[in-house]
C-alpha cells in the first residue's frame, strides 16, 4: 500500500526552512561568546537577573544541544517523509552513513570553535588501560571488580614493568600494540557484521563505525571492554556456523567475554531461546573452566588466597550516587530522573530495583517475542548496557553488532527510517562528554519505542490469525 503524505508534508518548504533555522540557532548558540552575551543580557535587563553566572553559562549550552540535535533530526525526518518514495531504499542504505560522518564533523568543528575539549571523565588519556595496569598488577584477584582472567590479563602486562616504570617507553609500546591490534581484529569483524551485496556499502559502513561516539569514548579510555566486544561479535557470528570448530570457538569467545566483562552473558540467552541445550551446557563449562583456572593459578603461585570474591565490595566506590548520575545504565537514568524532580534516592533504594526489575522483565520479554535477528540482537543490548550498575558510555559499542543485522533488512519503511535515526542518535552523542548525558534519556526512549513495537507486531499477527480462523 502506497505511504499517502499530508500536503504539509509534500508541498510546504516553510517546516523545512523553520528545521534549518533551530539547527542554526542550536549550533550558534553552543558558541561561548554567545552564552555568555545571553547571560549578560540576562544580568543587565532582567528585574530578577541569575545568580551564578557560569552555571547559566554551562545551562545554556545544555539547552542549545537539545535544540540543534531537535532542529537536525526534524529536518532529516521531514526531508524523508516528503520524498520517500522519491529517495526510496538509497536513502536508507545511506542515512546512517551520512548522519554519522556528518554529526563526526559538526563534533570536531565545535571542538575548534569552542577551544574547549571535554572527552571523557579525565580526557583522553588512555586512563583505564593504564590504571587497570598499575592497580591490578599487584591487586588481590580475590578482591577487584573485574573477573579472574581479566585480572590476569593485567598482571601479565605488568610483568612489561619490572621496576613500575616507564623509562623505557614500554607503556607507549603497550597502548600502540592493543591499539593496532584491537582495530585490526575489529575491521575485520565490522566487515562480516555488515556484509552485504553492495562491497563498497559494507566497507563504508565498517569504516564509519569507527568515528562512531561508543568506540572512539572506548579507545579514549583504552577499555578492556574491546576485547569482551571482540569475543561477543565472534559469537554472534559464528555460534550458528555448521563447521564444528567454528561454532564451538564461538561458544568458547562468549566464556571469554562474561570473564572479561560479565554482562556479555546475556548473549547466551540467544542458545536457551533456540533450545540449544547441548551448546548451552558447553557454553556454561567453559566459562566455569576459565573462571576457576586463573584462580587456582594464582593461588598456586600467591600467598594472597580466600574462598570467596568480593566482587561487590570491590565495586561499591564506583556505585555511589556521584558515579550513578553518569551512569549509562537504567538504574542511572531512574536516578536522574528523580533528581530533576529534586528527589535524591540512595543507591540501594527498592524503588530503584524495582525499576531495574521492571525494565529487566519488559525487555526479556520483548526479546522473547521478537521474530527478527536484529531485534533480538537490539534487546540484549539494552540488557548489556542498562543492567549493570557500573555501566558507562563505552558500553554503547554492543548496538554495533544491532545496527548491524538491523541493516540488512529488505523493507525500508517510515518505521524503519525512525529505527535508523534512534540508532544515529546512540552513535553521534560525542561533541562533549556532557552531552552524554542527556544521551542516556534519548537512549531509554529508543528502548520505549522497540518494545513497545515488538510487542505490537504480535498483537497484530495474533489478531490476524484470529481472523483467518474465523
Amino acid at each position: 500500500m502506497p505511504l499517502r503524505l499530508p500536503y504539509f508534508y509534500k508541498n510546504n518548504k516553510l517546516i523545512t526552512i523553520l528545521c534549518l533555522v533551530i539547527t542554526i540557532i542550536g549550533l550558534v548558540g553552543m558558541l561561548p561568546s554567545v552564552r555568555i552575551g545571553i547571560v549578560s543580557l540576562g544580568e543587565m535587563y532582567l528585574s530578577h537577573p541569575p545568580k551564578n553566572a557560569n552555571w547559566w553559562t554551562n545551562r545554556l549550552y545544555y539547552i542549545f544541544i537539545k535544540i540543534f540535535t531537535a532542529g537536525f533530526f526534524a529536518f532529516l525526518f521531514t526531508q524523508i517523509k516528503a520524498n520517500y518514495q522519491k529517495w526510496g531504499r538509497y536513502v536508507y542504505e545511506h542515512l546512517a552513513l551520512l548522519t554519522i560522518i556528518i554529526f563526526f564533523i559538526i563534533g570536531q568543528i565545535i571542538i575548534i570553535a569552542t577551544g574547549n575539549f571535554s572527552g571523557t571523565i579525565g580526557g583522553c588519556n588512555f586512563g583505564d588501560f593504564k590504571g587497570c595496569i598499575a592497580h591490578y598488577g599487584t591487586a588481590n584477584i580475590y578482591k577487584t571488580n573485574y573477573p579472574p582472567i581479566a585480572v590476569m590479563f593485567f598482571k601479565f602486562l605488568y610483568l612489561y614493568f619490572p621496576n613500575n616504570g616507564d623509562s623505557d617507553g614500554t607503556e607507549n609500546h603497550l597502548l600502540m600494540m592493543f591499539i593496532i591490534a584491537t582495530s585490526i581484529t575489529l575491521f575485520i569483524l565490522f566487515y562480516k557484521l555488515f556484509n552485504q551485496n553492495n562491497k563498497n556499502l559494507t566497507l563504508s559502513y565498517t569504516l564509519s563505525m569507527f568515528i562512531t561516539a561508543p568506540i572512539i569514548f572506548a579507545y579514549e579510555r583504552l577499555n578492556i571492554i574491546l576485547l569482551a566486544f571482540i569475543f561477543s561479535i565472534f559469537f554472534l557470528l559464528y555460534y550458528k556456523s555448521e563447521n564444528k570448530l567454528l561454532r564451538y570457538t564461538a561458544l568458547v569467545s562468549l566464556a571469554i567475554a562474561f570473564n572479561i566483562k560479565l554482562y556479555p552473558a546475556i548473549f547466551g540467552v540467544l542458545l536457551l531461546k533456540e533450545k540449544r541445550w547441548r551448546d548451552s551446557i558447553i557454553c556454561a563449562l567453559c566459562t566455569i573452566i576459565l573462571f576457576v583456572l586463573p584462580l587456582l593459578f594464582y593461588a598456586a603461585t600467591s600467598n594472597q588466597t580466600s574462598s570467596v570474591i568480593d566482587f561487590a565490595g570491590a565495586s561499591q566506590k564506583f556505585v555511589n550516587n556521584s558515579y550513578l548520575i553518569i551512569s549509562s545504565s537504567f538504574k542511572g537514568f531512574v536516578y536522574s530522573c528523580f533528581l530533576d524532580f529534586g528527589i535524591d534516592l540512595p543507591n540501594s533504594s527498592p524503588i530503584l530495583e524495582l525499576f531495574v526489575i521492571l525494565f529487566f522483565t519488559i525487555t526479556i520479554g520483548a526479546f522473547f517475542l521478537a521474530k527478527s535477528q536484529w531485534q533480538e540482537w537490539l534487546m540484549l543490548c539494552f540488557l548489556c548496557v542498562g543492567i549493570p550498575t557500573v555501566s558507562y558510555p563505552y558500553s554503547y559499542i554492543f548496538f554495533i553488532i544491532a545496527f548491524a543485522a538491523f541493516n540488512k533488512q529488505k523493507a525500508f519503511t517510515i518505521i524503519d527510517y525512525i529505527t535508523t535515526l534512534l540508532f544515529c542518535i546512540i552513535f553521534v552523542f560525542k561533541i562533549k562528554y556532557t552531552m552524554w548525558l542527556y544521551a542516556h534519556g534519548l537512549l531509554y526512549l529508543f528502548w520505549a519505542i522497540s518494545t513497545s513495537y515488538i510487542i505490537y507486531q504480535q498483537y497484530k499477527t495474533k489478531q490476524w490469525k484470529a481472523l483467518k480462523l474465523a
